[in-house]
């Protein structure tokens, strides 16, 4: 692709261009091969880290059982004040605008997708993945790729601040409001500040859907095996 654009560029020079409109036709052309290119490599990027995180439904339902000490806000926990936990896509495209790309998924005949947005927060370059679950949404995040120390103690001061108003190990810790809904920390390859919703519907259809996908998981292995068992 970069060998086709130098040279259009390239022999760009040689070409007669008998006024303004063609000049500006030719540059929407590049435009629109560069911008095509960089999105199908974002796809790629987004592809597979997602689906080594969300690859099935029990690593969703993790984020449900976080192992850390339960402490209550009375500060509301939304993605947006016009956006909700429960909001669906049309709603949050309105407000936050097309995401850079987005994933689809079906599990059981029910519709999976994340939005992936690139913006900036306080002056950090981020992504952003929001997660809807049959067109609701139930979690979103903030992931700061670009940290050093500084950066992260202070994000960690400015949460503790504004949802427990005292100094805390926001780490150890799980804010949770008064609908439920969850705020915790993670720290692993990138700083990700996690947003989750408080539907109690939602984690048990969740845990339903895991123990399908276990029979489901366990009936592809015992037919594999057999297909192997009669083949070799």
């Amino acid at each position: 692709m970069k060998e086709v654009i130098l040279f259009l560029l390239k022999d760009s020079q040689k070409l007669i261009l008998p006024n303004f409109i063609m000049r500006k036709a030719f540059k929407k052309i590049i435009h629109k091969i560069l911008s095509n290119n960089s999105k199908y490599y974002l796809r790629n990027y987004y592809r597979d880290k997602s689906f080594t995180m969300y690859y099935n439904i029990a690593s969703l339902c993790k984020l449900f059982d976080i192992n850390k000490e339960k402490v209550e806000t009375k500060t509301t926990i939304f993605l947006n004040k016009n956006i909700n936990f429960g909001s669906n896509q049309h709603q949050i495209k309105k407000k936050l605008g097309s995401p850079n790309c987005y994933m689809r998924r079906s599990v059981n005949s029910l519709d999976f997708k994340i939005l992936y947005y690139r913006t900036y927060l306080g002056g950090h370059k981020i992504k952003q993945e929001v997660h809807l679950y049959e067109n609701i949404l139930y979690y979103f995040n903030y992931i700061f790729s670009y940290l050093n120390s500084s950066d992260k103690e202070i994000l960690k001061k400015l949460l503790c601040k504004k949802y427990l108003h005292e100094d805390c190990k926001i780490m150890d810790k799980v804010i949770i409001d008064k609908y439920g809904n969850s705020l915790f920390v993670t720290d692993n390859v990138d700083f990700t500040i996690n947003y989750l919703t408080g539907d109690k519907s939602i984690q048990k259809e969740f845990v339903a859907l895991k123990t399908i996908d276990k029979i489901n998981r366990q009936k592809l292995t015992e037919h594999n095996q057999k297909e192997l068992l009669n083949k070799l």
